[in-house]
């Protein structure tokens, strides 16, 4: 049997629930801005399970879901997605709608959806969804980070440790 590669997924599960605001940092710097750290994060597994049960790829998770404590937003909470992607996927954008979809149904419409992009190809940067006919249109939008864009020097001067695992 082929010995098998580390289990990314799993890596960068544990990295954020480890360094929740600071992974947002990196990730999101805008919204990091609003997280209330005087109050703990809560992982939503289970939570994220039952929303998504009927998942159009059942084996593709959202990596992560947390309720995240904030302030200064007119609300007390953000339940917040972190998706990460290590390969160009053409349905990348159409499965974060789907997700963020199931999510706001299950939380109301204040749901913060995110995502790490690692794969190496610089010009892959699904952000958005468009679509509509006949006068009808959506436009989903969600913050990416492109891991790519950072250079190794920025990570190592930066303290941040979810730096060390992007370094990794």
């Amino acid at each position: 049997m082929e010995p098998r590669g580390p289990d990314f997924d799993a890596i960068w599960k544990e990295t954020l629930m480890g360094f929740f605001p600071e992974g947002i940092e990196r990730i999101h710097p805008a919204f990091a801005g609003f997280i209330d750290r005087s109050r703990p994060v809560r992982f939503l597994d289970k939570e994220l399970r039952e929303t998504l049960g009927g998942s159009p790829r059942p084996r593709q998770q959202v990596d992560l879901l947390a309720e995240v404590p904030v302030k200064d937003l007119g609300l007390d909470w953000v339940p917040t997605h972190v998706e990460v992607q290590r390969r160009k996927d053409r349905r990348f954008a159409e499965r974060m709608l789907h997700y963020h979809s199931a999510l706001i149904r299950r939380f109301g419409p204040s749901v913060m959806s995110l995502a790490i992009l690692a794969d190496p190809d610089p010009q892959w940067r699904p952000d958005e969804l468009r679509g509509g006919v006949g006068g009808m249109g959506t436009q989903f939008r969600f913050p990416i980070c492109k891991l790519s864009d950072v250079t190794d020097a920025e990570l190592e001067s930066d303290p941040n440790p979810v730096n060390l695992v992007i370094l990794a």
